[in-house]
């Protein structure tokens, strides 16, 4: 039998920028910032003896498994992050964008908690360049280029702190007795990669 809860919760708050001028001109700008949480608990008890597939809940069970013991797990995960982007373009035929992001996670060890990542793009709309527009069976005609840095934080919660195993069947001076599973790691950090794009809209 398995018992368990998973709460998440979450919120934004972000504020845009768009602004044209000189009918040539277009900039825009974006800054957000996040808040999430996500707890979890799961209990697990194994019993035997059930008379019927259909008494199959743990109140008929004969007794507990042979030999087992309660097992579970729980974890906290939080999240903090600060977004800004920003674009410019020059009468649609020229297109620039830049975003940065600072992101904080609880997964990470307490000395290294925060990444920074980037991103930057180009485009170049040439349907819309004089010397193409008298083609009018081209509808688009884009080049576009980007490069820019992506992370993950793809641990378990407990995977930068000290974590042990406990034995209820192993004693040490009357104590029970456990073994480290997990060293403590402190610098543990966002796994990074560098990301490149090239491309053509046609």
């Amino acid at each position: 039998m398995t018992n368990g809860n998973q709460t998440s919760y979450s919120g934004d708050i972000s504020a845009q920028f768009n602004h044209s001028f000189s009918q040539d001109h277009n900039l825009f700008a974006t800054a957000q910032y996040t808040i999430s949480e996500s707890k979890y608990d799961e209990i697990t008890h194994k019993a035997e003896g059930f008379p019927n597939s259909r008494m199959n809940t743990i109140i008929y069970a004969r007794q507990y498994a042979l030999d087992s013991t309660p097992t579970g797990y729980f974890g906290i995960n939080r999240n903090l992050g600060l977004l800004l982007t920003t674009g410019y373009s020059y009468k649609d035929r020229y297109m620039f964008d830049a975003t940065i992001r600072g992101s904080a996670s609880s997964v990470f060890g307490t000395n290294n908690r925060w990444g920074t990542f980037w991103s930057a793009g180009i485009a170049w709309n040439l349907h819309h360049e004089e010397w193409l527009k008298s083609a009018t069976w081209i509808q688009q005609f884009k080049l576009r280029g980007s490069l820019g840095s992506s992370g993950n934080q793809n641990y378990t919660t407990n995977r930068s702190l000290a974590v042990y195993n406990y034995y209820n069947d192993k004693y040490y001076n009357g104590f029970t007795g456990a073994t480290l599973s997990n060293m403590e790691n402190p610098y543990l950090g966002w796994e990074q990669k560098m990301d490149y794009n090239i491309g053509l809209d046609f």
